[in-house]
């Protein structure tokens, strides 16, 4: 009977513990070591965001090193595009390297500004390869050899179709747009001797400051003519040259550039129409 009730308290016993060692391990161990699993998982990504953190001051202090000579290439970058229009300086330019070059302006008109817009490359759709057709069990030996000869060359020229299909990009990375980035037509109309025009042609384009991009011009031999309504006289050979280009704009806010030639004028303010008439009292008809 003892040894029944030593059993009884031995196997409660053994139950209180297992109880308690299992409501430790869900209530204190468990809680505390996901506690701790999610510490040392912070105290990585710390570290991890740190050394980033250190790389980056790094460069920041080597680029610092190096202050001067970026601001010196942005303002050789701002000379030849401009934050502003500066339409009066391109005009006095132009004018500039007409005058060196002995020749007439007959036209020069700024056209509107407008945003440079990269543009996105094309798909180029790959051909789909055709089946080949097998010979039948009932063609000779001679037209079965050419038929597989056929299905061999298709065959090779498939595979060179899939390796150049591979080759090319899946989709086109479109490329990233330049905020504030504009241009500004420019129609120039010149009338001079032949090397001239093609100095002055020259010098637009490749003379230190603003960068100006021919895109077409068109010109026409003159012949020998005295001066007349504002055009000197030519000589045999003289050409008359319209060249298109462009100026370009990079803006600091991408507010649309404007001349700074002068102070754009207030509207006038609009005026009322008056009378003494009350224009409330209904109108009687007169018969």
């Amino acid at each position: 009977m003892d040894k029944t009730r030593s059993a009884g308290w031995i196997g409660g016993t053994v139950v209180l513990v297992v109880a308690i060692l299992i409501a430790t391990y869900f209530l204190m161990y468990q809680p505390r070591a996901q506690a701790a699993t999610a510490t040392l998982a912070q105290a990585a990504e710390t570290r991890t965001s740190n050394e980033i953190l250190a790389n980056q001051v790094a460069q920041l202090a080597e680029d610092f090193q190096h202050l001067a000579e970026y601001q010196t290439d942005l303002d050789q970058i701002a000379v030849q595009i401009p934050p502003t229009a500066r339409l009066a300086d391109l005009t006095q330019m132009i004018r500039e390297v007409a005058a060196a070059n002995a020749l007439t302006i007959l036209g020069l008109s700024p056209g509107l500004p407008m945003l440079v817009t990269l543009p996105t490359p094309v798909v180029v759709a790959t051909p789909t390869p055709t089946p080949t057709e097998q010979p039948a069990a009932g063609d000779s030996a001679i037209g079965q050899a050419e038929q597989t000869a056929d299905a061999a060359a298709n065959a090779g020229d498939q595979h060179n179709q899939t390796d150049a299909a591979a080759a090319q990009p899946t989709a086109p990375v479109e490329p990233a747009q330049i905020e504030g980035f504009v241009t500004i037509p420019v129609m120039i109309k010149v009338l001079g001797p032949y090397p001239n025009i093609l100095v002055f042609l020259d010098t637009l384009q490749l003379r230190e400051g603003r960068l100006f991009l021919a895109s077409d011009i068109d010109a026409t031999r003159q012949q020998v003519a005295e001066a007349s309504q504002g055009r000197p006289a030519t000589a045999d050979g003289d050409l008359e040259m319209t060249i298109n280009g462009y100026v370009y704009v990079l803006l600091d806010n991408g507010v649309t550039p404007v001349d700074e030639g002068g102070d754009a004028e207030e509207p006038a303010a609009p005026v009322m129409p008056g009378s003494d008439r009350n224009p409330f009292v209904p109108l009687v008809p007169t018969g």
